[in-house]
Order: structure tokens, then C-alpha cells, then sequence
């Protein structure tokens, strides 16, 4: 996925206009073990509070000519930026001529016109999934429990994805599907889900429906790419980095522009049908 959502239900139900700024590079990529590096780059926009926006102006916003490279330390592929229907906005950047390898950091760099990004993600070591389960389902709603175990004394840090059969392409973010294992009272440890990030909907309400087909992927985090994705949910829930508020610059792991880069350990993916 990317896995963003850009809907705009922002912050306030009044429409009030955001300040003006200079437009800056938003960059949003991710790394997982056994998959290859996949990067989205756009421009800042202003908006309204309160007030949709068209994704077409969206669309409008993705840069289509940077130049994106990825580095383990030995070697540097460039990234090939392409159509993707699967991801919203449609257009990302990868490269099939290498797949990310747990334990190693990976440098992303990104050039265009006058902008350069920098950024670095370590994939940390998977988690297994135990059992995905339906716990329960009300007024045709869905809640899963993603169960799994905790490794002794592993500092993890956790995040769900999710994809649903004929609604995503790709694997998507639960709405504060997250754990730190400090926060865990044992070492079996279960994160529900109830609601799912998709681009252009709102997520404050449950949206796993009776009858979807959910398959269900565990990642681990490093501490830093768990920190700037807990930021960036409780304080601009429901927008993209590209649409939020300028007062939030620091919800961010890169230099020189806005969004992420982050290694992911995956799990094996589970599939669970709500019913």
C-alpha cells in the first residue's frame, strides 16, 4: 500500500484555511524482509479545515521525476518510479533488483529539482503470527484479535496490516493497531482490529464488515519508526503528511522534507473470514 490516508476530515469540523507555506517534499517509503523497497513522493498542499478535498488535486501533487536510491552500505540502486493501482496516490517508486535482508539499515535518498531527502530504516527481526480470530461482529461490524507471542526481553516494537479481498490492493495500517512490548503485561499478546486506514475515508468508526476476508500481517518496528507513526496517528489522525497541519513538522524520521522511511520485520500473512 501505501498506506496513508489522506482523507480530510481535519482536526476540526469548522472550515478554517491552514496558513500558507512554501510547499516541501513529502516522502513516504518502507522496507520489509524478503520485499523490495517501495517509495511515494509528493508536495505539501494547503488546505481547509473541515472541507474534502478532490483527489484529483491530489494526483495533481505527485512528483513523477525524482531521483530515489536506496543504499545498504555496499551497494546503491536507483528506483524506478511507475503507475500502481494498488496504492493511492497511484504512483510509486521501486526497484525488483534487490529485496530487504533483516538486521541490515538501509539509506533512502531522494533528489528533486532543489529538494533532497535523507533518510535511514534497520528491518528488525519478524514476529510470527499465532492466530488471527474474529472476536466478535455487532450490527454487521467486525472487531479480529491478532494474537502472537512476544520474544523474552526483545524490546520489539509491533504495527498491524491489514488487506481485505476486493477492497485493497495491497496491505494497509489499522487505526492504532500498535504495541511496544513494555507496554505488554505477558508475553502473549493480542492487538485488535476494528478499523482499517484506507486513502480518502474516514477511520474514526469501525469499517471491517461482516463477510470480508482479511488477511492479516505482523510487522515489527524499529523504536524510532514506532515513535514517528504513534505521533503521526494521535495527533493528525485521518490525513496524509502531505495535508496536515504545518505546526507538526516533528512527526517525521527524515531530513529535509516530511513522511517516513521505515524497515519492517513481517510476518507471514494470516486470513481470517468475519463472520
Amino acid at each position: 500500500m501505501l498506506f496513508i490516508p489522506v482523507l480530510l476530515f481535519l482536526v476540526s469540523c469548522q472550515e478554517k484555511e491552514l496558513p500558507s507555506a512554501p510547499p516541501r517534499l513529502v516522502v513516504e517509503g518502507w522496507i520489509e524482509n524478503g520485499g523490495h523497497p517501495m517509495v511515494t513522493v509528493t508536495r505539501t498542499m494547503n488546505v481547509v479545515i473541515g472541507e474534502e478535498l478532490d483527489a484529483g488535486d491530489i494526483v495533481h501533487n505527485i512528483i513523477r521525476r525524482a531521483k530515489v536510491t536506496v543504499s545498504d552500505g555496499v551497494q546503491t540502486w536507483q528506483l524506478e518510479g511507475g503507475i500502481d493501482t494498488d496504492v493511492f496516490p497511484p504512483y510509486r517508486y521501486s526497484t525488483d533488483a534487490f529485496t530487504g535482508e533483516v538486521g541490515k539499515t538501509y539509506t533512502l535518498r531522494v533528489e528533486y529539482q532543489d529538494y533532497v531527502v535523507t533518510g535511514e530504516a534497520t528491518i528488525p527481526e519478524p514476529v510470527p503470527i499465532d492466530r488471527v480470530y474474529v472476536k466478535e461482529v455487532v450490527d454487521g461490524k467486525g472487531t479480529l484479535a491478532c494474537a502472537f507471542t512476544d520474544p523474552a526481553a526483545s524490546g520489539n516494537y509491533y504495527k498491524v496490516f491489514t488487506k481485505t479481498k476486493g477492497k485493497d490492493g495491497d496491505y494497509i495500517p489499522t487505526a492504532f493497531g500498535m504495541v511496544a512490548d513494555e507496554d505488554l503485561s505477558n508475553p502473549e499478546a493480542e492487538i485488535f482490529i476494528f478499523n482499517n486506514m484506507r486513502v480518502m475515508q474516514h477511520y474514526a468508526r469501525p469499517n471491517i464488515e461482516e463477510g470480508d476476508v482479511v488477511s492479516v500481517k505482523l510487522r515489527t518496528l524499529t523504536q524510532e519508526g514506532y515513535r514517528m507513526w504513534d505521533a503521526h496517528e494521535r495527533r493528525v489522525t485521518g490525513t496524509s503528511f502531505s495535508l496536515r497541519p504545518h505546526d507538526t513538522d516533528e512527526v517525521t524520521n527524515l531530513t529535509g522534507g516530511l513522511g517516513y522511511w521505515v524497515g519492517y520485520g513481517a510476518s507471514e500473512p494470516v486470513t481470517v473470514k468475519v463472520e
